[in-house]
């Protein structure tokens, strides 16, 4: 049922379920793949959550049900209160106007044969954002906002580097000034300088936030609220320091954690070691 009180969530997964089919099994019987199980998530305006979970887990699957591009099996999907589990071409262009992806792969997202700049603006243009000096001053800021060289903005995706590249598909999702981002491993291919500059930006940024993270302490320390996946199904959901707790931790990844508050540190910190 659609939440109708003033928090209402931007996204909010009712009991949703992914499964596939594989190619084992017989044609009248394929066996099948649970992807997601039983997951119910509420994302609140203005919050940062971050999912978790080992690989196969179903983290990219959830982000993917969030915004459109798979459908649940069951269970519905509602945004802004409105059921959009059964999207329509209008309701998907309609969501498009204020959901932004960052997909994980710069390699594959970013357009090999376009300029930075042009990919920068082509949301802009296809979303009638602005006139053209303000959509010049958008991308300025927005390469600036990543810590991009402006020289970046001639080049080719395949002129840049590997992390050059990401902040390139970074941009690209803030462009629109949408309500909520969702990105996929958001902090791929960055070294530490630029993670923990890009989280910040996030954080900072007063939009919704969900991101997949294979990086427990950056999830920690980043995140208003981290949910756990584990084998497809959700094993918690809460304020970082309640869930990712050496007993979870040990369930999930096979890895002994301890809680840590350096004394300059201004966030909590995990240590994590092997069992």
């Amino acid at each position: 049922m659609a939440t109708t009180t003033e928090e209402q969530p931007i996204i909010f997964l009712d009991d949703i379920s992914v499964t596939f089919k594989t190619r084992t099994g017989s044609i009248f019987k394929p066996n099948k793949v649970h992807a997601v199980q039983n997951v119910s998530l509420k994302l609140m305006p203005g919050e940062t959550i971050g999912i978790v979970g080992e690989s196969g887990c179903g983290k990219s699957t959830t982000a993917n049900v969030m915004c459109g591009l798979q459908s649940p099996t069951s269970g519905h999907v509602y945004f802004k209160g409105m059921d959009v589990t059964k999207r329509t071409p209008e309701l998907r262009k309609q969501i498009g106007r204020v959901v932004s992806v960052v997909f994980q792969d710069p390699a594959t997202a970013l357009n090999p044969r376009m300029i930075v700049k042009d990919q920068l603006m082509d949301p802009l243009l296809v979303h009638k954002v602005g006139t053209e000096e303000e959509r010049e001053a958008r991308i300025n800021e927005l390469v600036s906002l990543v810590g991009l060289p402006h020289s970046a903005l001639r080049a080719l995706p395949g002129q840049l580097s590997g992390g050059q590249r990401r902040r390139a598909l970074l941009a690209r999702g803030f462009a629109q000034e949408t309500d909520l981002v969702l990105l996929d491993e958001p902090t791929n291919h960055l070294d530490v300088h630029h993670q923990l500059h890009l989280l910040g930006v996030l954080r900072d940024s007063g939009r919704t936030i969900i991101a997949t993270i294979h990086d427990l302490d950056l999830a920690m320390s980043y995140f208003d609220q981290v949910v756990v996946l584990h084998q497809g199904g959700m094993l918690c959901a809460g304020h970082p320091q309640d869930v990712l707790i050496p007993d979870n931790l040990r369930k999930v990844f096979d890895v002994q954690a301890l809680i840590a508050q350096l004394p300059e540190a201004t966030n909590p910190h995990l240590i994590i070691d092997s069992l």
